[in-house]
């Protein structure tokens, strides 16, 4: 299974190669975006965008036809879209497991939060270490489930603009990725990485640092006002907002919240 992995680590590399390189030229970058119709939205969202290069992955010829004949984006996005990506991690050659082909389904979304990508400045600040509304709430998700039960077996979540390089405007961006089937559990994260010690704590703790509220969430500000209640009741100041189903999903995994 760690073949199969590393190939899915590396197509969520490559995708994040191409949306860094479109994202430092912003010409570019709209060129390669387009508002959907109407009945292709988000029903939540009002604005969604849809991704044409992130979906496609097509040569230059392709993209020259998609981009009424523009040349040079296409040649400058064909040299990304086919150049080797190398995946490396220790970690990977340590997965010793079996997992029958048959059984496994893939699910993909070539950029969660595109209107993050597209839309949102890049000098937005944390809250905590979460990020409410910026580009690093886009991420690259893939993951693999068993088409028998819906249980999933392997995911990936890619970062693409984690941070940016004030003098080349370059992002860079991170990749996590963990497997568990049967007896095996195993993922990217760093063994130091603790719950209690990063989870951000809240305004309201107490002097002798504990919080009068033990959990802490990040939803989204589109989530219903029953939820936003509840969970202001369980978590008080540890209610994060963040956009992004996926990079909600990494601030968990992360251990900066608790669900």
């Amino acid at each position: 299974m760690s073949e199969i992995l590393r190939e899915l680590l590396q197509v969520s590399e490559k995708a994040a190669n191409i949306t860094q390189a479109c994202r430092q030229q912003e010409a570019l970058f709209h060129l390669l975006i387009e508002e959907k119709k109407e009945g292709e939205k988000n029903k939540k969202f009002a604005v969604d965008f849809r991704p044409w290069l992130m979906c496609s992955g097509k040569t230059t010829e392709l993209l020259s036809r998609v981009l009424s004949g523009n040349r040079s984006a296409p040649e400058a996005l064909a040299k990304v879209v086919h150049r080797d990506v190398a995946f490396g991690d220790p970690a990977l050659d340590s997965v010793d497991t079996s997992i029958p082909k048959d059984i496994l389904g893939i699910w993909v979304d070539p950029i969660d939060s595109t209107y993050r990508c597209v839309k949102v400045s890049a000098d937005v600040k944390a809250n905590q270490g979460i990020f409410p509304c910026s580009r690093q709430c886009v991420t690259i998700l893939i993951c693999v489930y068993d088409i028998q039960t819906g249980v999933p077996l392997m995911g990936v979540i890619n970062q693409p603009t984690v941070s940016q390089d004030l003098n080349t405007l370059r992002w860079k961006g991170e990749c996590y990725w963990g497997l568990s089937y049967m007896r095996t559990n195993i993922h990217s994260l760093q063994p130091t990485i603790s719950k209690n010690s990063s989870k951000p704590q809240p305004a309201s703790a107490s002097s002798e640092g504990e919080s009068p509220h033990p959990f802490s969430a990040v939803i989204s500000t589109s989530e219903k006002e029953t939820i936003k209640a509840v969970l202001s009741w369980v978590c008080g100041d540890s209610t994060f907002w963040a956009a992004g189903a996926g990079y909600k999903s990494l601030c968990v995994v992360q251990g900066l919240v608790d669900v």
